[in-house]
This record gives structure tokens, C-alpha cells and sequence, in this order.
């Protein structure tokens, strides 16, 4: 059960309930660190939004959850918890109640439980509605991304994006969200940019990004099309994608803004080959955030660049690989057949064998996160430069410790 696109347009044209109710949670102190803190975790506050599973299986305390309105707020909105009834009338304060039901946020799963229809997650003072991730009933814990045009919530390659691009230069005035998702590198850019668009193919998508941009009160204009036909009205300074992906190993992999080829970097190529060049201002830069599927014939990641990027020679190239990421899988660990707990990779737990499977058929050698900066130049002088990509082409120190188990 979720809410559908009717709801989120009415919900959009009603915003300044969300606005008041997301006021009201400010009041009672939630916010992805005060939910990290009542929960006991570790590390920064954006955890809780990059492995929101692990965190719905190992911090699910009883105690905090039958006493703490921030605790129970968490598990409602980001580990998509069914809260007993009790708990939630007695916990949850009446104007946040109040607020949550005349939005038409709370089911009643089934007799006795609440739960919540949406994600809600505050991530750099920002608060975004998208769709759940997984759901916990008192028996079980499953992922619910169960229908092709499901929307995350702040997650994984999000946040990552967010976190290493959003420092404008000097001169940058225009900014372009490719795949925006619900909104997160648009709204944040908002107030950083004169002019910042987003883009999505997913309807559902520009529909939860124009409501958050209604709840935060950001100046984005969204606009439904394809990323291989987009055409924006000026060109950008700053361009970023959180390019779909995931290699597609099996069939009846369809989510839509994952699974889009059959190696998941293809769209990536697609797009810097012919859309991107159309895009950019002189000197522009274009960061993007994708997975590639290094094979043996390739062997190397600048190789692979090479060979598939047509336009690389208009570019200088930075590519920083993420080591220790649940999307990266090492030479040895496919070589094993060992694809680590919690690996982001597999739709289901289930399905080591067909990803393994998968991989060797094609003769891929290694898995690479990576954030790709491109800028453009004027003359075809361009470079590449690659780093800790042979780190875990080879599998770095970090990956052979035990990785953090996941669901």
C-alpha cells in the first residue's frame, strides 16, 4: 500500500499542512540525528538514510520504542515499523497525530498496528517524502520496493551524490538534476543556484520532487522527459546524475530507476555519449554517480572510459571510485562467488548465485562505485585520471574486513 500519484498532487496543492506538520516534528526534536542518538548508533547522522535496513533489523529496541516519540517516529518513517496502536496514541503527540491522519499519511495495517504510507526524512535541514523502502511487521522485515516506478527516500547513492557536489564555483549559476528522484540534489541546490531544474522520466518522481519543493519551500522547476531527449532552455554550469545502474542479472528486474540495462552502465554511456555535451556551458562540469562493470577484455576502469566514452577527449575526467562501498564487489570476491551481506547489488538475499552467475557469463572482473567529475573544454585535450579504482579492483584492506551486515 502506498500513496498514489492523486494524493500526492493533492497533498502538493495542500502543503502547508506538511509544512505545519513537519514544524511540529521540529518541536518534538526529530531529525535524523536525534533518531541516531535515541537509538544508540554509530557514526554520522546520514547512516541512518545510507543502509535504512540495517538499520530496521539491529536497532529495534523495545523499550525506546514503547517510550521515545523520536524513536518511534523513526521507526515509522524510515524503518517503516508497524507501531502498536497503544504506543502510538499515547506517544506521538495529538497535533502530530492530528497532522499525519488529515494528510492521509497513517494506515491501519491491520487490527491493533499503525503505519506510516510514506518515508519522511530530514537530511542537511531539508525534509523529503518519497515511498518506503522496507517494511517490519512484528513477525517479519521485507523490502517493499515492489512496483516499477517506486521512489526512494534519501539513500546510499543520494546522499553520496549530495555530499561531494554541492560546493558551486565560482560563476556557477545554473544547475540541472538528471533522474531527480525525490528532489534531493535539486532542493539542496536551491539556494545555492539562480536557476536549478530538475528532471525525471518517472512521473511518480516529479510529482514527490514538486511536493518537497513545496514543503521546503525551494525554487525548482520539474520537468517530466527522458534524459536522452531533455531539452533544457539554457545551458548548464553544473550538471548532476545519480545514474541508474545496477546491472540487470536476472529477469524481472524493473524498477525503474535501477534497473535500465543489461550491464547498468550502459545509460551512463548513452548519456555522456549524446545528451551531455548538449547540455553543458563552456567549461561546465558534470558530476555523476554510477556503477560500472569493469570486464577482463576492458581490464582497467581508464580503459573502459576509453574505449566506450566517445567524448572523452572534450572532457578532463576525474573519476574517484568508492572502496568501500555496498555497491562495489572486488576481482576475488567474484572470483569466490562471495558477495558480501547487506550488498546493495542483489534485489533480494536470495540471489547470490544469479548475480555471480551473471557476472562471470559476461567475464566481468570487478564491480566500481564511482562519482565521475567531468569538465568540459574547449579543445580536445582531455584527461583521465582514476583514483582507488585498482584499490578495489584488487580488494583493498577495507573490503576483507567483515562489511556491515545489511538485509
Amino acid at each position: 500500500m502506498h500513496l498514489s500519484i492523486s494524493n500526492i498532487l493533492y497533498l502538493t496543492e495542500h502543503s502547508r499542512d506538511l509544512r505545519s506538520l513537519v514544524k511540529a516534528l521540529k518541536t518534538v526534536g526529530y531529525s535524523s540525528k536525534a533518531v541516531r542518538e535515541v537509538m544508540g548508533m554509530n557514526g554520522v547522522a546520514h547512516e541512518l538514510l545510507t543502509n535504512t535496513a540495517y538499520v530496521a533489523l539491529a536497532y529495534y529496541d523495545d523499550y525506546c520504542a514503547s517510550t521515545s516519540p523520536i524513536a518511534i517516529l523513526g521507526l515509522m518513517f524510515v524503518c517503516g515499523s508497524w507501531i502498536e496502536t497503544g504506543i502510538y496514541e499515547r506517544s506521538i503527540p495529538a497535533l502530530v497525530r492530528d497532522l499525519l491522519e488529515r494528510c492521509g499519511l497513517i494506515a491501519e495495517p491491520s487490527s491493533g498496528f499503525r503505519k506510516s504510507l510514506i518515508a519522511l526524512q530530514e537530511f542537511r535541514s531539508r525534509w523529503f517524502f518519497a515511498d518506503p523502502m522496507i517494511e517490519r511487521t512484528p513477525d517479519d522485515l521485507r523490502v517493499v520496493q515492489d512496483f516499477a516506478e517506486h521512489i526512494d527516500p534519501p539513500n546510499y547513492s543520494s546522499v553520496s551524490l549530495a555530499l561531494n557536489t554541492l560546493k558551486p564555483r565560482d560563476g556557477d549559476r545554473t544547475f540541472l538534476d538528471i533522474g531527480c528522484g525525490s528532489g534531493v540534489q535539486s532542493i539542496l541546490a536551491s539556494e545555492l543556484y539562480e536557476h536549478v531544474v530538475g528532471v525525471d522520466i518517472s512521473e511518480r518522481a516529479v510529482a514527490l520532487s514538486r511536493l518537497n519543493a513545496s514543503v521546503n519551500e525551494a525554487n525548482v522547476s520539474y520537468v517530466r522527459d527522458d534524459c536522452m531527449h531533455f531539452d533544457a532552455d539554457r545551458l548548464v554550469d553544473r550538471l548532476v546524475f545519480n545514474c541508474p545502474s545496477v546491472p540487470r542479472y536476472r529477469n524481472g528486474l524493473d524498477k525503474i530507476d535501477t534497473y535500465t540495462s543489461t550491464m547498468g552502465h550502459d545509460l551512463f554511456f548513452d548519456f555522456a555519449n549524446h545528451r551531455l555535451m548538449g547540455l553543458m556551458a563552456p567549461g561546465g562540469l558534470a558530476e555523476l554517480w554510477s556503477i560500472f562493470a569493469v570486464t577482463r577484455r576492458a581490464g582497467s576502469m581508464k580503459r573502459l572510459l576509453t574505449e566506450r566514452l566517445t567524448t572523452h577527449r572534450l572532457l578532463d575526467i576525474d573519476v574517484v571510485a568508492e572502496v568501500d562501498s555496498p555497491f562495489g564487489l572486488s576481482r576475488d570476491e567474484i572470483a569466490r562467488g562471495a558477495v558480501p551481506r547487506g550488498s546493495y547489488l542483489l534485489a533480494s538475499p536470495d540471489d547470490t548465485n544469479s548475480l555471480i552467475s551473471f557476472l562471470r557469463k559476461q567475464d566481468v572482473e570487478c564491480i566500481v562505485p564511482a562519482l565521475l567529475r567531468l569538465t568540459v573544454k574547449s579543445e580536445p585535450q582531455g584527461k583521465i585520471s582514476c583514483q582507488n579504482v585498482e584499490r578495489l579492483i584488487d580488494g583493498p584492506e577495507a573490503l576483507k574486513h567483515e562489511r556491515r551486515p545489511g538485509f
